[in-house]
């Protein structure tokens, strides 16, 4: 059985992840948008995580490929909430 390995995503994992979430948003109700995203838009994406002080994290194989991901964010951006997250968990088909 391969070796999983949990470790911080870097901008080469982002490939990765937006062909994860695309077919996520295809082939799934798991996410509330029906519109598939771009590399630009998961750059994007990663670095709003960054700033935030959020940690996006990778699963990968032995061979360093990417198997799932998972990251936090803001949950509603309102002043009652401000101590939630929302967390996200995506695995490879």
């Amino acid at each position: 059985m391969p070796s999983v390995f949990v470790r911080s995503c870097t901008e080469a994992d982002l490939p990765s992840i937006t062909d994860i979430y695309n077919h996520a948003v295809q082939n799934t109700t798991a996410i509330w948008n029906e519109t598939t995203v771009s590399l630009v838009n998961r750059v994007a994406w990663f670095q709003a995580r960054r700033a935030q002080g959020y940690p996006t994290l990778v699963a990968v194989d032995d061979q360093d490929r990417v198997l799932g991901y998972a990251s936090f964010g803001d949950l509603r951006p309102f002043e009652d909430y401000r101590f939630t997250v929302e967390h996200s968990v995506y695995v490879a088909e």
